[in-house]
């Protein structure tokens, strides 16, 4: 009878280990989710400022040089923003799948 007893009590401490394993991964993933929206959140918000500032120096420069110049600037500085946004994006659905194997 003793023996069941302990066999009982492991089998509780094992489902209680377990039980905080799960609400620990259910935090991490929700904080994971929470970081992605966060991410894609702050792109939309820059896209939206480089719009602006893109309309902006259309409006306002006249030289038709610096106007492009700086269009030009602005546009390669939001290419190199959308491909580190990419690159975190690919790494991550990488290393979420190799974690799966």
């Amino acid at each position: 009878m003793e023996e069941q007893s302990k066999n009982w009590s492991e089998i509780n401490k094992d489902l209680t280990n377990l039980t905080k394993k799960i609400k620990s991964n259910l935090s991490q993933d929700n904080l994971i989710d929470d970081l992605k929206e966060s991410l894609n959140e702050i792109i939309e918000s820059t896209s939206e400022i480089f719009n602006s500032l893109t309309n902006s120096i259309e409006s306002t420069i006249k030289d038709e040089d610096i106007r492009r110049e700086t269009n030009d600037i602005i546009s390669n500085s939001f290419n190199e923003l959308k491909k580190t946004y990419l690159s975190i994006e690919y790494n991550n659905s990488f290393s979420n799948k190799f974690e799966e194997e």
